[in-house]
């Protein structure tokens, strides 16, 4: 029987689902600090770092940029992770073919959005930008430095294509992931089939480890993803046992490597002092990452925590949010800001925008949420036709591995 999408949400792992809302949560943070509240990142020239949020240990809550890395590790660990503790050759075969239609509704669906928001002139973003000075806004998020023309057939390729295999992000730029998360995917798909019928962990970790030296040398950002493959392939099967302190002691560590950024700044320069330049600031995020998913997946009363409503509801809304929330930003805050800048002034227009661009967001993006849903629906019955569930091929697999 073809599960309901409320039936796969059951069988995925709540508590890493609220961390991938959480996530989500953090680059719509940071997304609004880069566009309302530009003086205050610390990553433009200029700017009195001393001041800026970059410089604070708790960055990590905020620093859009680390939460990708989270993305990323996240999507190697839950790829593989029930391929490594069933041997079930299935699961990666699913995973594999459901992949590209899986990413590219809910894409396409945001990419004509924004398509139609720049049809009918929607967008303010560049007369906000002057307001508030920033360089991330005027430029529609960093996605183009020229005038973007609307162009519907574009917008389609866009978003069933060239965002997947060309990296193509300029109707919305937050899809720049779009190509990693769909390359690193198959990647890690791979490499579970071939660690799970490698005999010795010693030559298991040697093909980790070239894999990972490939990545690296292709970019950096990659690794994270056979990180989290590794993650799944060696953690113990949730041994929920680590005490409070540990667990607690563990998140706080890992949300500080989630703030580094390779400066020497504030409460990063013990971190900057050990840490090697050439070394990539996004490995310290993909470490911070990896204890994250440790500490959710080894402590009973945090993943109790992560497994409560609201965290349910805001991991259903994780991908949807992270779609959405740039042109929202760049519409809905922008006009707001316009609005009511001559009558509040700074920095209270700025919170105003900055506020009416977050609920927005998560407006928009539950109803994308529910037909996501029902498009996993649709999809897993195509998937469940093709390929069963507990087929001959998962059978044999159980058997080699056995």
């Amino acid at each position: 029987m073809t599960e309901s999408a409320p039936a796969e949400r059951n069988r995925r792992d709540a508590a890493l689902e609220a961390l991938r809302g959480l996530a989500s949560v953090s680059v719509l943070f940071w997304h609004n600090i880069l566009g309302f509240f530009p003086q205050r990142s610390g990553i433009y020239p200029g700017q009195d770092l001393s001041k800026a949020f970059v410089s604070r240990f708790w960055f990590g809550l905020v620093y859009g940029t680390s939460a990708v890395a989270f993305f990323f590790v996240l999507s190697g660990f839950v790829l593989t992770r029930r391929f490594f503790l069933s041997g079930d050759v299935t699961s990666i075969q699913r995973n594999a073919i459901k992949r590209w239609p899986r990413l590219a509704m809910p894409v396409l669906v945001t990419v004509l959005a924004s398509w139609a928001c720049l049809r009918f002139q929607l967008y303010s973003h560049q007369p906000a930008a002057i307001i508030t000075q920033s360089w991330w806004l005027w430029y529609f998020g960093n996605a183009s430095n020229t005038p973007i023309v609307p162009d519907f057939l574009f917008a389609l390729r866009l978003g069933t294509l060239l965002t997947f295999f060309h990296g193509d992000s300029l109707y919305d730029s937050s899809l720049w992931t779009m190509r990693f998360e769909f390359v690193g995917s198959f990647v890690v798909m791979g490499l579970a089939l071939l660690v799970r019928q490698t005999p010795t962990r010693a030559l298991k970790i040697y093909l980790i480890f070239v894999v990972m030296a490939v990545c690296h040398y292709t970019d950096p950002q990659y690794v994270a993803f056979p990180v989290g493959m590794s993650l799944a392939a060696f953690l113990p099967d949730a041994k929920r046992m680590t005490p409070r302190w540990l667990t607690a002691g563990t998140v706080v560590f890992a949300i500080y490597c989630l703030g580094y950024t390779g400066l020497a700044v504030g409460a990063f320069r013990p971190l900057a002092w050990l840490v090697p330049s050439a070394v990539p600031s996004a490995y310290v995020n993909v470490l911070g990452s990896v204890l994250l998913i440790v500490a959710a997946e080894t402590s009973q009363s945090l993943h109790s925590w992560l497994s409560a409503r609201w965290a349910v509801f805001l991991g259903r809304l994780s991908f949807p949010l992270y779609l959405v929330h740039v042109p929202v930003t760049c519409s809905v805050g922008s006009a707001v800001l316009i609005k009511v800048n001559p009558r509040l002034g700074a920095p209270n227009a700025e919170l105003v925008a900055a506020a009416a661009a977050m609920v927005a967001s998560f407006a928009i993006a539950y109803p994308l949420t529910v037909l996501n849903e029902r498009w996993l629906v649709r999809l897993n019955k195509i998937v469940e036709r093709v390929l069963p569930r507990g087929d001959a091929l998962g059978s044999a697999s159980r058997t080699a591995s056995s």
